[in-house]
């Protein structure tokens, strides 16, 4: 198994300008700029270090890290969304189903029923358009 340790040059902006030195091939240099930022550059052996490609540093991983975040922030508020939706539509299922049931017996021709507080019976009837109740107790 190859490994390998990485014990990178650190300097500052202004040190690596005067220094002009180049790194060896994979030789890994950390550039600190006057604003406290980090730049991490990986030598190839022939550019001076300020001339070489930026492999990554401070300020984009702080853009990847709030892309990260507002990501996960929609996410979370999708999820919340969706779990709500999901919850309205389980209750109106429950009140579909008992609407379903409370017409089976219409569907079946049963047109009656029962006031409990009183122990009057009643019938459903339609006439002209117009539903009514008829008292048969």
């Amino acid at each position: 198994m190859a490994t390998w340790t990485v014990r990178p040059k650190k300097d500052t902006t202004a040190n690596w300008k005067a220094s002009g030195r180049i790194l060896e091939v994979n030789e890994w240099g950390v550039e600190e700029t006057t604003s406290g930022k980090y730049i991490l550059r990986i030598g190839n052996g022939k550019d001076k270090f300020l001339d070489l490609p930026a492999v990554v540093d401070t300020p984009t991983l702080e853009k990847m890290y709030n892309t990260i975040q507002n990501f996960n922030n929609n996410m979370q508020q999708a999820t919340s969304a969706a779990n709500a939706a999901a919850q309205s539509a389980q209750q109106q299922a429950a009140a579909a189903k008992a609407a379903a049931a409370a017409c089976q017996d219409i569907e079946k021709g049963i047109n009656s029923m029962s006031d409990k507080a009183t122990g009057k019976k009643y019938t459903i009837g339609v006439e002209a358009g117009l539903v009514f109740l008829e008292e048969t107790t």
